[in-house]
């Protein structure tokens, strides 16, 4: 939608990855290359551990960016675009950015992070 209607860029979840690179279609690409980046690091057949980590931080990245405009959106009272709303209607309303955010950094960890091993058998 960037690449098509520039009143995209307002919307909070992309608003600050646009900010950050002052424009609209760098941000577009960059979205892409990320989306592209994770999918191979999924599709592709047991890569290893830091070439599949590396394919997926960018999208890491991206969640962070949306998740942190999110919920600068909340402190302010406002969407990115410059709409006022109560506190609680944009908490509710970005809610799943953060909580995407969130398992999907619990699920890197999970994939990423070797466990100890343990020493105790239940």
């Amino acid at each position: 939608m960037l690449l098509i209607d520039p009143q995209a860029k307002g919307v909070t979840a992309i608003s600050l990855m646009v900010r950050v690179l002052n424009s609209s279609t760098l941000a577009a690409i960059v979205f892409f290359l990320a989306g592209a980046l994770a999918a191979v690091g999924i599709l592709r057949a047991r890569p290893g551990r830091m070439i599949g980590l590396l394919e997926v931080l960018p999208q890491q990245a991206v969640l962070l960016m949306s998740a942190f405009a999110a919920c600068a959106a909340v402190y302010a009272s406002q969407y990115a675009d410059g709409v006022p709303r109560p506190r609680a209607f944009i908490a509710a309303d970005q809610a799943p950015a953060v909580f995407i955010m969130l398992a999907h950094t619990a699920s890197l960890f999970d994939c990423f992070i070797p466990r100890a091993p343990r020493l105790l058998h239940p």
